[in-house]
This record gives C-alpha cells, structure tokens and sequence, in this order.
C-alpha cells in the first residue's frame, strides 16, 4: 500500500516536506510583511517566491503583495516584479481544475501586466492582457463590472492597435470592437441592476484601476465612439470579401 501511494505521488519524502514547509513559512512572511507595510521586505520575498517552481505558491498572497507594492512604489520602480508576479500567477492558473479560482487567478495576472505595462504595450503584451481577461471571464458564471469594464478596455486598445494593421487585422479589429461594445454594456448593466459590486472577487479592486494604463477611460461617450467606427466601417467594408478600406474605417 505505501509503495502504491507513493507511486501514485501521494506520499512526500521528507525532503519534499521540508521544502513545502519553507515554502508556507515565506508566504506566511510575506502576508506579515504587507500587514506591516515593510515594502523592502515584500519586495524580496516576492523576489523569493515568484522562483519557485517545484511547490505551489498561494495567488491570492502573490496578487495582494503585488497591490500592496503599487501603493509604496512608484510605477516604474515595482513594474518587474507586477510583471513577474503577473508571469506566476499565469504558470498557476494552468495547473488549476476549479473555474472559478482559475477566473480570480486570470484576472489578477492580467491586471497586474497592464499596470506592469504603464501604457507602454506592444502587441503581444495587448494579446496577452485580453487572452487572460478572457479566460476569466470564461470561468466565472457572473462576472462583476470591474472585470467586465477591464476586459472591455483591454479589447478596445488591442482593437485601436489592430485597426492600422494588414487587412486580415483590420477585421479582426471589428470583431473585437463589437466585443468591447457588449462588454461595457454588460459592464454598465451589472452596476445599474445589481447589488452595486463593483470591486468582486475576480478583480484586483477598484483603486488599482487600469482604464488610464489601457488609453481609454469608461463613459456613455465611449460607447457612442464604438459604435460610430463599427457603424463606419461597416458602411465602407465591401460586401463581395469583407474587407475595411485602407484606413481601417476611420475616415
């Protein structure tokens, strides 16, 4: 029976416990160092568990370090390690089964890239940020308007991008307008019907806004301004192929 168990990985070695107990013992540490605001400590013992790869590491203390740090440093300063943490919590959320945490790890990994990020994407960042908005919004059942608003403006911005390439993106661009249309809606629809939630589970919190990061901010004059490159650029797109004009439908 031990030797089935073991087999099956069910039974650690004491060097295998060891090395778990070290791991909770830094995230225990770290937990301490955020309650006692001690940033230089947080930063080293991020710096400590974001190489950790042979345990798992607990998100939801990675993430709120990571807040934590937006807070004590300036931008630019603690933007590798918002991106390290954002890496990790990507590398975890492939191992994870429950939907739900998969959702709250998704989310934080995407907000802590676009705040790693400071406006400074290039199209692969933008691919990624609106990959994982993506995967979150997938695995919650009932996403709230926060989530829904940063997935929007992650669309939009990787859309804006997508508008001055090739003609294959410029569709692709149009498609994804028409989703962050119905993601602000949404977005605007949740907060006006519901319980008020505006900073759920699946979200790093209203004061770690990234519409600003984004480009875009959320009003009723953005959705009037979707609505007016979609409605473009489907009056100049030719019927026979399906393609925008050169100016990508925003003349």
């Amino acid at each position: 029976a031990v030797a089935y168990v073991r087999d099956a990985g069910l039974l650690h070695t004491g060097a295998q416990l060891l090395r778990r107990a070290e791991v909770l013992t830094a995230e225990a540490r770290l937990r301490q160092a955020v309650e006692a605001e001690d940033a230089d400590a947080v930063e080293a013992l991020l710096d400590e568990l974001v190489q950790v790869e042979d345990e798992p590491v607990h998100g939801g203390a990675l993430a709120h370090a990571a807040r934590f740090l937006c807070s004590a440093r300036e931008r630019h300063d603690c933007a590798p390690r918002l991106m390290a943490v954002s890496r990790m919590l990507e590398r975890q959320m492939l191992r994870l089964r429950r939907p739900v945490r998969r959702a709250f790890i998704a989310s934080h990994a995407a907000t802590l890239a676009v705040l790693a990020l400071d406006g400074a994407a290039e199209l692969g960042d933008l691919v990624r940020v609106h990959g994982l908005y993506g995967q979150a919004l997938q695995d919650v059942p009932d996403p709230d308007p926060v989530l829904l608003r940063h997935a929007g403006v992650a669309t939009l911005t990787l859309a804006k991008v997508l508008l001055s390439g090739d003609e294959q993106d410029r569709e692709q661009a149009v498609r994804l307008l028409r989703d962050a249309l119905t993601l602000f809606t949404r977005s605007l629809g949740a907060g006006a019907a519901g319980d008020g939630r505006t900073d759920g589970p699946h979200d790093i919190g209203n004061d770690l806004d990234v519409g600003d990061d984004l480009g875009s901010g959320l009003d009723a004059e953005l959705e009037e301004e979707i609505q007016a490159v979609l409605d473009d650029a489907a009056v100049q797109v030719d019927p026979a192929d399906g393609a925008l004009p050169e100016d990508g439908g925003l003349s």
